[in-house]
C-alpha cells in the first residue's frame, strides 16, 4: 500500500545471528501510518551501503501487513517487543490486540487478548487478507469469541 511508512531512525550496529556469526547492519526505525505502529529492521550494512533507498525492501511489507491488520483484520492495535528466542538472541515480535464485545450485558467486556507474530512472518511480502497473519489472529480471535460466549 502506498504511503504505509515513514523511516524514523537508523543508526549501524551489529547483529548477532548465531554464538559464531554476526552481521554488521543498518537498524531502522520505521512507524506505520497511519496507526503510528513503531517496528525496526537490520537491513544488512552492505545493502543499504550499495542502495539506501532499498529500505523500502525491509519497511514496506511489515507496515503493509501491519496496517492491513489495524484496518481490515481482527486487530485493534499494535506494538513491536523483542524476546529472546530458545537459542538466547534477541527476536522482534508485532504484538497485535484483539477485543470483542459479547452483547451480553451481564457479560460486558471487552474481552482481550494479544497475538506475537515474530517479524520475520509479519515482513513477508503480500501476506495481507488471507495470510498466515490473519491466520494466527483469526484463531486467536475465535478462541476470544467462546471465552466472551459468541
Amino acid at each position: 500500500m502506498p504511503g504505509t511508512w515513514d523511516l524514523v531512525s537508523s543508526r549501524r550496529t551489529t547483529q548477532v545471528l548465531s554464538p559464531t556469526r554476526v552481521l554488521d547492519v543498518m537498524l531502522i526505525g520505521v512507524q506505520t501510518i497511519p496507526h503510528g505502529v513503531y517496528f525496526e529492521r537490520a537491513v544488512p550494512y552492505v545493502d543499504w551501503i550499495q542502495s539506501p533507498l532499498g529500505v523500502t525492501l525491509y519497511a514496506e511489507p511489515p507496515a503493509d501487513n501491519i496496517e492491513f491488520e489495524l484496518t481490515s483484520g481482527a486487530a485493534i492495535a499494535a506494538s513491536y517487543v523483542e524476546d529472546l528466542d530458545a537459542t538466547g538472541l534477541v527476536v522482534g515480535y508485532i504484538a497485535f490486540v484483539l477485543q470483542v464485545d459479547s452483547g451480553d450485558p451481564n457479560r460486558p467486556g471487552p474481552f482481550q487478548t494479544t497475538v506475537d507474530v515474530p517479524m520475520t512472518v509479519v515482513s513477508q511480502a503480500n501476506l495481507g487478507g488471507g495470510g498466515i497473519i490473519s491466520q494466527e489472529l483469526n484463531q486467536a480471535l475465535a478462541a476470544l469469541k467462546q471465552t466472551a460466549g459468541i
